[in-house]
């Protein structure tokens, strides 16, 4: 029956999602992916992120229409987490999977997601038998009913006790709770401006968020202009590429040092700082290090923290290629990976020894999409007073009589 299951989707604008849905489907068992009108292709960033299910994702069938798409099905349910006017059966996702145990065990079913940014057309949902919508966090009805006692109680502190999605909610609570009760402010329904803010925030950073929302308040004089207020000033951050640097840890007490590199000999330790220092996060940050004639990749690569980076390439020991695959605004890696001296590398040469890096990363620009953003590192450190030439001692002593 789930050979009969396809995930269509529709208008992918980022290579990494179908990736992610490659992955999704391989974990249920499906394999039936058709891409209709992609605006990328499937690459490297997909490969990465579908891990492991990069056979689904190459072997998508790719249509112009989604007519094309589902013209073999028996079932189509169109995905959509926005209002609409049109007049369409619904299913809770539980009677979507019923729907599709039957109706697949007759013929194709297809289950159709839409656009990044805008989901699916009015045309393309009508092409669907049903629509389906997966519920809101239902915790934000709790979030309501805590934020009504915050108010009726007068309650002035908030303690999170537990993981990160409390101190989101608690976050969340604090700033409500502070502007429903300023008898200045004009705006009606904080929280729901709050949340639908929120959702229109494409830098996804969370501080730059509540700042440019507070902001706008001040200068807005209605919901819609709040919002604008706040968006605009929120992404003014957010329009460019963010700003990586990449650094030498060479010389710096409590770092790994490259000290004892050896001609043809085991791998030493180079250390390196990667920091994001934008105001947004990146997504699938792949780094190439580009490798003088004599050095090599020694085989390993990790962050003192464990934090993830993988080896992505490493065909070519003379330019490996590692990928982090999110990195948020201020964070800091201090990667450690493996360097070889080659044994054709001149120990006596004056010129110094170091490499390159090469780097790009995908990033959500709110006026153009999704972006590729690049940049390199030239001449990282020196490492030629590092390198040593192995000796052979050779002890004469006469041989013991016996």
């Amino acid at each position: 029956m789930l050979d009969n299951v396809k995930v269509v989707l529709v208008g992918t604008s980022h290579s990494g999602n179908i990736g992610s849905a490659a992955r999704a489907m391989k974990v249920m068992g499906l394999s039936q992916l058709v891409l209709v009108d992609p605006q990328c292709e499937v690459d490297e960033q997909t490969l990465a992120l579908a891990a492991g299910a990069g056979d689904i994702a190459e072997n998508a069938t790719i249509v112009s229409t989604l007519d094309e798409a589902v013209k073999d099905c028996g079932l189509v349910v169109g995905s959509s987490a926005r209002s609409r006017t049109l007049e369409w059966p619904m299913l809770e996702p539980r009677e979507c999977g019923q729907k599709f145990a039957v109706e697949g065990q007759k013929h194709p079913v297809a289950l159709v997601f839409g656009r990044e940014r805008t989901g699916l057309t009015n045309d393309e949902l009508q092409k669907c038998h049903f629509h389906v919508c997966i519920p809101a966090n239902p915790e934000y009805d709790v979030l309501m009913e805590a934020l009504d006692i915050i108010k009726a109680e007068n309650i002035t502190f908030l303690l999170a006790v537990g993981g990160g999605s409390v101190i989101d909610g608690t976050k969340f609570l604090s700033a409500a709770a502070l502007t429903a009760n300023n008898a200045e402010t004009s705006i009606d329904n904080f929280s729901e401006n709050l949340f639908a803010a929120y959702q229109l925030a494409d830098c996804d950073n969370e501080d730059l968020f509540y700042e440019a929302y507070y902001a706008s308040i001040n200068n807005a004089s209605s919901k819609s202009s709040l919002l604008s207020e706040a968006r605009s000033l929120m992404l003014e951050s957010c329009e460019e590429c963010p700003s990586l640097q990449i650094a030498p840890l060479q010389g710096i007490i409590g770092y790994p040092q490259v000290n004892e590199l050896s001609l043809c000999s085991a791998a030493d330790t180079i250390s390196m700082l990667v920091f994001n220092s934008g105001e947004c996060p990146v997504e699938n940050l792949f780094m190439t290090i580009n490798f003088d004639a004599g050095l090599s990749y020694g085989g390993f690569v990790e962050d003192e923290n464990g934090k993830p980076i993988s080896e992505f390439d490493t065909s070519d020991p003379s330019n490996p290629r590692f990928l982090i695959t999110n990195m948020d605004s201020a964070e800091v890696y201090i990667v450690y990976f493996g360097v070889k001296a080659n044994c054709d590398i001149n120990p006596t040469s004056t010129d110094p020894v170091n490499f390159d890096v090469t780097y790009e990363h995908s990033y959500e620009n709110t006026t153009t999409g999704t972006m590729t953003c690049t940049g390199v590192e030239s001449e990282i450190s020196d490492y030629s007073n590092g390198i040593k030439v192995p000796v052979l001692n050779v002890l004469n002593v006469s041989p013991t009589t016996r």
